[in-house]
């Protein structure tokens, strides 16, 4: 037989039932709520699959730079003028493999290989000069480069940012 429990033990053992209840909440319950209240009003409800960019990264943080190369090769394979790939196998050959002729190898063919917009091709000439002088350190090459960005793009906004990069490899010298 059960003893029936008195008014201040009924008082304690719901005061605890209470607080496990509400541990249960706050530890389970309310996250879950707030994850469904945020995704309602900030999610577009797109399903995102694996990025390849995030495959390439995971392999630059385990020291992969060649399957790193790969796997933006293969991103070019499906997306020839992809600038993002191009620009990161550059930068992967010059600053991780230390190998920056190969990298301006890369970006002259790619620069040859396209009809790019000015803009792009701005963008790769300003890459092999970020390369010019971070990884081989010829501030020469690079002024050249730059003054030959000036010339072909005259009285726009790659002609301001050149001369602006050669005022600054003037001031650093």
């Amino acid at each position: 037989m059960v003893a029936a429990l008195t008014e201040p033990e009924w008082y304690v053992v719901t005061l605890i039932a209470g607080m496990v209840l509400g541990v249960v909440a706050v530890k389970f319950l309310l996250p879950r709520l707030g994850e469904a209240v945020g995704r309602f009003f900030y999610s577009s409800g797109e399903k995102v699959g694996k990025i390849e960019t995030d495959e390439a990264a995971a392999m630059l943080a385990r020291g992969d730079f060649e399957g790193a190369i790969r796997v933006f090769e293969r991103r070019l394979q499906s997306d020839p003028p992809d600038m993002m790939a191009i620009k990161e196998i550059a930068r992967i050959r010059s600053e991780h493999l230390l190998r920056p002729e190969e990298a301006l190898r890369e970006l002259d063919a790619h620069l040859m290989r396209y009809g790019w917009s000015d803009d792009d091709r701005a963008f790769l000439r300003f890459r092999k000069v970020d390369v010019m002088l971070k990884a081989m350190d010829d501030v020469q090459q690079a002024r050249v480069e730059l003054e030959s960005i000036m010339e072909a793009f005259p009285s726009s906004r790659h002609a301001a940012n050149a001369r602006h990069r050669l005022h600054e490899l003037k001031m650093s010298n």
